[in-house]
């Protein structure tokens, strides 16, 4: 049975991965038995987004990596602002991202789209002929020094829903580190999505899945809604599904709940 403590899941996934590369030489998983477990601990106990980028900072520095970014996937209207959850990366580069809204060239985010396996970031495919404002984005990467790293794709209920970047500094990722690196990455953006509430719901939030939240408030059922707004009632279910799942609800009622107090409807 999957245990319900993220904790006690996470600290026998990585007994497992210590078990499995006992006795080789290790790298980032040599410091198993004091950094990670004791981030896993932190992770419960972390209440704000200030004190979990300090923990990802004492974790991460370990390994090489100097910067991160943990971001949901943007949809084609929204800039990368509004979807950005956590980050600590070379001053001027984020600005210079959201205002030459690089987030719409990035082959990594592209990439994340359609890979669940994480990946290093140099080998996020884009053609540099066919896509110059793609390989605009990796140069100005590389200008700051964040051009390599690693990339953690983060799933949802019903696809790819946001990503992680572990980056800069004089890591050197290999098969055995990179395991662990990848439940750091998925139980970071866990927490950073906790914490950040239906505050980071409202910004993520698209304008048909607001318009659904909205009429299901009403009282419309799903086959009512599609009627008012000429779609199927397949796609109003997938909208309020996918409406939930950013909330953080576990049913309609809730997500109507949430929205509400969230002043979004």
């Amino acid at each position: 049975m999957r245990s319900k403590n993220p904790r006690r899941r996470f600290l026998r996934q990585l007994e497992t991965l210590s078990r499995n590369n006992c006795g080789r030489k290790l790298g980032f998983a040599s410091m198993i038995n004091n950094e990670v477990i004791d981030f896993a601990d932190t992770l419960n106990r972390v209440a704000t987004q200030p004190e979990l980028i300090l923990a990802m900072q004492r974790v991460l520095n370990r390994t090489g990596f100097e910067y991160f970014s943990l971001h949901f996937l943007p949809e084609p209207d929204q800039s990368f602002k509004e979807v950005v959850l956590l980050n600590h990366l070379p001053p001027g580069w984020l600005q210079l991202y959201i205002r030459e809204d690089f987030a719409r060239a990035d082959p990594s985010i592209r990439h994340c789209h359609y890979t669940t396996s994480p990946f290093e970031y140099k080998d996020s495919p884009f053609d540099p002929i066919l896509e110059p404002e793609t390989l605009k984005v990796v140069q100005r990467a590389s200008d700051f020094s964040i051009s390599n790293g690693l990339v953690v794709p983060v799933a949802g209920l019903h696809g790819m829903v946001g990503g992680v970047w572990m980056g800069g500094g004089d890591a050197e990722l290999d098969s055995r580190s990179n395991p662990l690196l990848h439940l750091l990455a998925l139980y970071s953006f866990d927490q950073a999505r906790h914490l950040a509430g239906v505050v980071v719901a409202k910004s993520v939030l698209t304008s048909r899945e607001l318009e659904v939240l909205k009429w299901t408030a009403s009282g419309n059922g799903a086959e009512e809604i599609g009627r008012i707004l000429s779609i199927s009632k397949r796609t109003v279910e997938w909208h309020l599904q996918i409406a939930m799942q950013k909330l953080g609800a576990k049913t309609r009622t809730h997500a109507v709940i949430l929205a509400y107090r969230a002043r979004l409807i």
